[in-house]
């Protein structure tokens, strides 16, 4: 049979486990579901050829929307912006992550 110190080091372990995983689902929501982009960006819409980015300030509210249109032999741009903001979010969900887990 199982020992009290092993089911106590299981419980402690497992709850480690929820906080993990507690914290990973609320960075995601607030980054993905809510859009909480502190400084960040979003894509609203995109061309062939033109890129329309929403831009956030640093409390996480709406600031102006910019419009990109690269020169033709650049339109390769349009796709690394969208990546970059991509990895943008990925980066702010590790990140919200982390802060929940410390203050936890």
């Amino acid at each position: 049979m199982i020992g009290e110190s092993t089911v106590k080091k299981i419980r402690i372990y497992l709850l480690r486990v929820g906080f993990v995983l507690a914290g990973l689902l609320l960075s995601y929501l607030m980054t993905y579901k809510i859009s909480y982009l502190p400084n960040g960006y979003e894509v609203i819409s995109k061309q062939k050829d033109a890129l329309l980015i929403q831009s956030y300030n640093a409390i996480g509210a709406e600031e102006k929307e910019i419009r990109y249109s690269p020169p033709a032999e650049e339109v390769w741009k349009v796709d690394f912006l969208i990546a970059q903001i991509q990895d943008q979010k990925e980066a702010l969900v590790l990140w919200f992550t982390s802060i929940f887990l410390y203050v936890s």
